[in-house]
């Protein structure tokens, strides 16, 4: 089994698919983003057995991040207060991020778990070494911790690691815009001795991190750009999904195609806000187009 590892004073780093991330105060231990499966859960809980007090914090409401949050033994679950009704019901949270409110079947990437004992992520809540950041975008209230003493940011699925957005082409952004701007309030907060802990992908450092921030802008920007490009004639959101699908040689899956749709209906209601598309119909069906 694998174990946490050191990675400043008082920060462990737990590996995986989303990376799990422990700070410890005295006899309490801050678990950030426990993640899924009933072998993380063991793992976890044999790690923080010897602390009087487990505290967990959820960076936001995705199944693959909350799903063993209360299988942990902890005392306390802090999560952002505008996405407790997504964390207390999975249909909430499923028709957030595939667009369909299902609870349970083989198209959904995790079986999504009712998480009920959960209480407001706040400052507050938090030693005076953890930072929380507002980061915005791939949830509609995404949170980041910012470990001061050891110079680690965890920004949870802000950021995605290069192997991630090698594979997917198109990143899952609720709001990408939003997405966009808090990733450059991340590039400000790292120096040379930052660490920087994405949920998915492999941890950077220094100039190496604020490369990857950087190159997740990058790939904003190209899809945006896309569908530009496309909304010079008429589409739909499904139109322009099957056309990101091609451009990046994406596998077309039931899951595939509902993420993806999602992050596009997040880019066009971002585009319309800004007045650089309009809605038409065309053939009684709901299409877009720019101004």
């Amino acid at each position: 089994m694998s174990k946490p590892e050191k990675i400043g004073e008082r920060t462990f780093l737990l590996k995986g698919s989303p990376n799990t991330l422990f700070f410890i105060q005295e006899k309490t231990i801050f678990i950030i983003d426990p993640g899924h499966g009933s072998k993380r859960a063991k793992q976890i809980r044999s790690f923080a057995r010897e602390y009087r007090e487990t505290n967990v914090l959820l960076t936001h409401s995705h199944s693959d991040h909350v799903n063993i949050a209360e299988k942990v033994n902890a005392n306390n679950i802090y999560a952002p207060i505008e996405e407790f009704s997504l964390i207390v019901d999975p249909r909430i949270r499923t028709m957030t991020t595939f667009g369909y409110p299902l609870n349970r079947g083989e198209i959904l990437l995790f079986e999504p778990v009712k998480i009920e004992k959960i209480l407001p992520l706040s400052q507050k809540a938090l030693p005076s070494d953890i930072q929380m950041v507002e980061l915005p975008g791939h949830s509609p209230a995404h949170k980041g911790f910012h470990i001061i003493s050891d110079h680690v940011i965890y920004v949870g699925d802000s950021v995605f690691g290069e192997k991630v957005m090698e594979r997917y082409g198109v990143l899952y952004h609720f709001d990408s815009l939003q997405a966009k701007d808090s990733l450059y309030k991340i590039v400000n907060l790292i120096d040379n001795d930052t660490i920087v802990v994405p949920s998915h992908g492999l941890v950077v450092k220094g100039n190496e991190a604020r490369r990857l921030v950087e190159k997740n802008i990058e790939k904003i920007e190209v899809t945006i750009d896309i569908i530009l490009n496309e909304l010079v004639k008429p589409k739909s959101t499904s139109e322009v999904t099957r056309k990101l699908h091609d451009i990046f040689s994406l596998e077309r899956t039931p899951s595939s195609l509902m993420l993806v749709e999602t992050g596009v209906k997040g880019i066009i209601s971002g585009l319309y806000l800004k007045g650089k598309i309009k809605p038409v119909i065309e053939d009684g069906i709901l299409k877009w187009m720019i101004t």
